[in-house]
């Protein structure tokens, strides 16, 4: 009669949700601000602009969670409530604080997956216990309790974009690579613990600080596997998979591996396909209360 659970589905879906795309994006290609603006639909009518930036509402998201509670109302100077929620939320774009153009906003809808805020697993607890007391000079061993309070979540997700190379020629620098194995392979990353990136020698990647230099074989098989972009002029860098991972480089955890793709194509990873780390907390407080005739109670 004190002990009280609730089990819910909880469900929503968002439609006409606003969000920028560029209208204007040029077509994959060689990199270079000359080489893409020729490439833009609105060239020869707008030569002066570049990107085109328009707000519509072409987003939608959904989430469905089971949400549980456990509530015990005071028995034996004993309370608490914890909660648990399994839930997926997916949406087609997330940003925390300014929107974020697509990778090919030709095609936006291609952002569809993962949330950013999509904690799959999140428990909470908090509670008080009054401990028994016992009548002793001074009441030392009165008026004691205990309080705490929890929170356990499971990782969030993580979007790795190349914001600097340009490997898609359009300009958006919101470029994904090719995954080649399985994207959990690449979970638990983030804050001090990098991903193991390795680069051919003269690469960016063999002169950056933390990476190895030599591909492994697993990084080059699947870069030459990749496909390329017949309509590149002649001689452009990178336009096979292999030189550009030789440019570049790649990431490689367990058996799975990240690699560039050829210039002027697009990465097939989806966004948000892996999870960082999770997040807990515990809160506890010691509370000691002294009576005073009934009226006043002092606490530390």
């Amino acid at each position: 009669n004190s002990l009280t659970a609730d089990v819910s589905y909880v469900g929503n879906h968002g439609q006409h949700e606003f969000d920028l795309f560029d209208q204007n994006q040029p077509t994959p290609g060689a990199a270079g601000a000359a080489a893409e603006n020729l490439r833009r639909p609105f060239a020869s009518t707008y030569p002066w602009f570049s990107s085109i930036q328009v707000w519509q509402g072409f987003q939608f998201s959904n989430y469905n969670g089971l949400q549980a509670t456990l509530t015990q109302r005071v028995t034996h100077g004993l309370n608490f409530t914890a909660g648990y929620t399994y839930s997926h939320a997916q949406e087609v774009g997330s940003a925390d604080v300014n929107p974020v153009i697509p990778m090919n906003s030709l095609n936006p809808i291609a952002e569809y997956g993962n949330a950013g805020q999509d904690v799959r697993h999140r428990f909470t607890i908090q509670g008080r216990w009054a401990l028994p007391g016992k009548k002793v000079p001074g009441q030392l061993l009165e008026g004691w309790q205990i309080t705490a309070a929890s929170q356990v979540w499971s990782a969030f997700p993580y979007n790795p974009v190349d914001g600097t190379n340009d490997v898609s020629g359009t300009g958006q620098l919101q470029d994904r690579w090719d995954l080649a194995g399985k994207a959990s392979d690449f979970n638990g990353y983030g804050g001090r613990i990098a991903v193991p990136c390795y680069g051919a020698p003269g690469s960016t990647f063999a002169a950056a600080a933390g990476c190895t230099t030599g591909l492994p074989q697993a990084c080059i098989t699947a870069a030459s596997s990749l496909p390329t972009n017949p309509n590149l002029p002649a001689g452009t860098a990178g336009a096979t998979g292999l030189a550009q991972l030789n440019r570049y480089g790649c990431y490689m955890s367990g058996n799975s591996v990240i690699v560039p793709p050829a210039q002027g194509t697009f990465g097939t990873m989806g966004r948000n396909i892996f999870r960082g780390q999770g997040f807990n907390t515990v809160d506890i407080s010691l509370m000691k209360g002294w009576l005073f005739k009934e009226r006043y109670l002092a606490q530390f």
